[in-house]
């Protein structure tokens, strides 16, 4: 009996919220017994498919945790935290995954994680919360406070055996501790639903290519970029081989990367027995090792590639003790032979180039007859054709065919979960829309962009910089009739002017514009440059070459649609220049790994003080122009040339005048209305003439401009609104005029209504 985990909450008399552990599986029903039915319904029709998940634990138990956490506001002038901890009551299930070791659940965040030993769990459990909501608003915080008791329940189900020869673990296999520990036998016999095919489609030639060299026991690397299907190439033939080995020693396939090869290593020389231990393994089991992360084999072991696990591993692959698969890019492997060449010498190699327009056409066809067939749901040509039309122009950071299975697959669940029946071209857009950011206006041929809307978006947010309005607009414009060159970020802009004059605010309304449509993370990805200012600290913009990437590369790899700003290029040190140069020119950066970071769907915005002076930041009477050439002039004789050239545009900001500053002192009271607080308690404000003019004339400084405003405004109306709303704790429906007397503020109500 395969038995699986249900936890459920009961939202009110008539409804209760289920999800079924270790599955996509979410319900609510009136009962928890309606609850159990159909998910049980839902595991045997995916079991009858050959389609479903083995449980996620071999046993495990329902328990709650208290974490004491402190909700932080986190603005752009620093962090501030609450004044009160919150106590919140976390549901933890957990149990043994495998021998030795545990897995744990948290169903609040669907977030999991594993450890191995049970005195772990209580600070694994603290750590693990804590980390993912010290990003959280304090309101998302105190919603957590809302839920009720989580409980758990069980969903069995009659274990169905499958009849696959090539997969009968024998007693030969199981007493593989090493191999069973630090690798995945393949193909596996149960997996999730496949919404993805895995099929190589158009890739007969080449899987019948590799399965003859993995005959031949030949030692392989599968050379292409990421996307070009090199993972399923070797699934393909491992099933194949698989249902094919009759013999009395059968080949048995294992599927692991680098950093599980060496975890369990502590000490001096543990990593080197590991090692040692699975080869022998593998000479028992006649087994062929499928390595995921080829150029990471040079990285991990020593101190450098000499005495690297690759190194190890060369003279068994020598001796014919050791048959590996694995893959790598084209860059990755330049690198790899420039490190030990006579190891990757040792591979038979097979190039896999991205798959052309009509054979991928003829696979999204496929997909369509797949999808048909397993689901019921039709995904008609010309949603097919849109599919293609929508990943080939815009999604220039991943290749085909991954790239379109993954999006389609992606549909399709959606679909099925939600019962649709078919999928139609509205059904892509919003999903491409969903995945990009990309306001519809910009995707959809069909709809024409509006000039008046487009510049009343960009003046309604920002405050007499017509120029930068204008710079960003064009933007806009040459994007959306795909005239943008394919091959560099989006549009490259630098951003020149006096601090506080809204070159920041600029650049967070044109991400808003561009990437924020249905997404969840911010599209701006922010570096101060001043922290750059000497040759070793490219490793923190870059990463270094033998860790994980940094923070930024991370960023950009997981929102590949987003605004990169570099605030205050000018206090960079050259070597960062030269990295940016890569960038500007080629969209793309290599690191010293041949790892691949695409820019290509980024816009580049640099701001600078270079030609400005710090007085003119509040200014008034001034020659404009005359003050615009003179900046022009200082920064092309600042930037190098070959830098400067290629920058798409260049944005001089003009100086605040009191216009200016009362339109912005406006704005950000008008801003105050969309807070939670004010329209849940349908609240208006109105502001006396004295408060805008006491808040123009305290709120900027000729140094930083507009940057003290919002400062201001928190401490003089904000503090004193929430103050007010405290002690009238029923207060709502009407309009509060806020004013400024005897220099003080002063909250009066102006008019209640029902």
């Amino acid at each position: 009996m395969l038995n699986y985990p249900l936890v459920y909450w009961n939202l009110n008399q008539n409804k209760v919220l289920g999800i079924l552990v270790g599955t996509s599986y979410k319900l609510v029903d009136s009962n928890i017994k309606k609850l159990k039915t159909k998910f049980s319904d839902k595991l045997k029709k995916d079991q009858d498919n050959g389609d479903y998940l083995e449980p996620p634990f071999k046993d495990y138990k329902l328990k709650k945790y208290i974490i004491e956490i402190q909700p932080t506001y986190i603005e752009k002038e620093g962090t501030f935290p609450t004044i009160n901890n919150v106590s919140i009551s976390i549901p933890v299930i957990f149990g043994e995954y495998q021998d030795n070791c545990y897995k744990a659940y948290l169903p609040l965040f669907d977030y999991s994680f594993y450890f191995y030993n049970d005195n772990q769990i209580s600070n694994l459990v603290e750590h693990f919360v804590k980390d993912i909501l010290k990003s959280r608003s304090p309101e998302d915080i105190y919603n957590y406070l809302l839920i009720s008791n989580a409980q758990l329940e069980t969903v069995s189900l009659k274990e169905k055996k499958y009849e696959y020869k090539e997969l009968d673990f024998n007693d030969k296999y199981e007493s593989l501790k090493i191999l069973n520990n630090i690798a995945e036998r393949l193909p596996t016999t149960s997996q999730r639903m496949k919404f993805s095919p895995q099929n190589a489609w158009e890739q007969s030639n080449t899987v019948s290519s590799l399965m003859k060299s993995i005959d031949g026991k030949e030692n392989i690397l599968i050379i292409g970029n990421q996307g070009v299907g090199k993972s399923t190439i070797i699934l393909e033939a491992i099933k194949k081989l698989s249902i094919k080995n009759d013999n009395e020693n059968p080949l048995s396939f294992w599927r692991t990367n680098s950093h599980r090869i060496i975890s369990g290593s502590r000490y001096l020389g543990d990593w080197q027995q590991i090692c040692e231990n699975l080869i022998e393994e593998l000479e028992y089991a006649n087994g062929v090792l499928w390595i995921t992360d080829f150029i990471n084999l040079f990285t991990l072991g020593g101190s450098g590639s000499e005495d690297s696990v690759a190194s190890f591993l060369q003279r068994f692959i020598e001796q014919k003790k050791l048959q590996i698969i694995s893959e790598i890019s084209p860059n990755e492997l330049e690198v790899a032979s420039r490190l030990l060449p006579n190891f990757t010498q040792r591979f038979q190699t097979i190039n896999i180039n991205e798959i052309p327009q009509e054979k991928m056409l003829k696979i999204f066809s496929l997909f369509g007859d797949y999808s048909i067939k397993n689901f019921k749901i039709e995904i008609p040509k010309d949603s097919l054709e849109l599919s293609y039309r929508l990943l080939d122009r815009y999604i220039k950071y991943e290749n085909f065919p991954a790239k379109g299975i993954n999006f389609l697959s992606k549909i399709l669940s959606q679909s099925y979960f939600n019962e649709e029946k078919i999928v139609n071209k509205n059904d892509i857009l919003e999903a491409f829309i969903e995945k990009t950011g990309l306001p519809s206006i910009l995707v959809k041929d069909d709809e024409l962009l509006d000039n008046e809307q487009l510049k009343y978006f960009f003046t309604s947010k920002i405050i007499d910089q017509n120029d930068a309005i204008e710079k960003m607009c064009s933007v806009i414009k040459i994007f959306k009739t795909g005239l943008n060159n394919p091959n560099k970020p989006i549009s490259t802009i630098l951003f020149a002017g006096p601090t506080g004059v809204g070159k920041t605010a600029t650049t967070k309304v044109l991400a808003e514009y561009f990437f924020s449509k249905n997404q969840k993370k911010d599209p701006l990805i922010r570096l101060d440059m001043s922290e750059f200012q000497y040759p070793h600290q490219i490793e923190r913009l870059i990463g270094a070459g033998k860790s994980e990437p940094s923070k930024f590369i991370q960023s950009i790899r997981e929102k590949p649609f987003s605004v990169v700003l570099f605030d205050e290029i000018e206090k960079a040190n050259p070597v960062i220049f030269d990295i940016l140069l890569n960038i500007l020119d080629e969209g793309r950066l290599i690191d010293s790994l041949g790892r691949i970071t695409d820019f290509r769907n980024t816009i580049i915005i640099m701001t600078t003080n270079v030609g400005s002076e710090k007085s003119n930041s509040i200014g008034f009477n001034q020659n404009e122009e005359n003050k615009n050439d003179k900046s022009h002039s200082k920064i092309k004789d600042f930037f190098r040339p070959e830098f400067f050239n290629r920058i798409d545009h260049i944005v001089v900001f003009n100086s605040l005048n009191k216009e200016s500053i009362k339109k912005i002192v406006i704005k950000e009271l008008a801003d105050i209305l969309q807070r939670d607080g004010i329209k849940n308690r349908n609240i208006k404000l109105e502001y006396s003439i004295d408060i805008i003019n006491y808040l123009s004339e305290n709120g900027f400084d000729k140094n930083y401009g507009a940057r003290p405003l919002q400062r201001l405004i928190e401490r003089e109306i904000i503090s004193k609104l929430s103050k007010y709303l405290i002690e009238n704790i029923d207060f709502k429906n009407s309009t509060l005029k806020i004013d400024f007397v005897d220099k003080d503020v002063l909250i009066v109500i102006k008019k209640k209504y029902y």
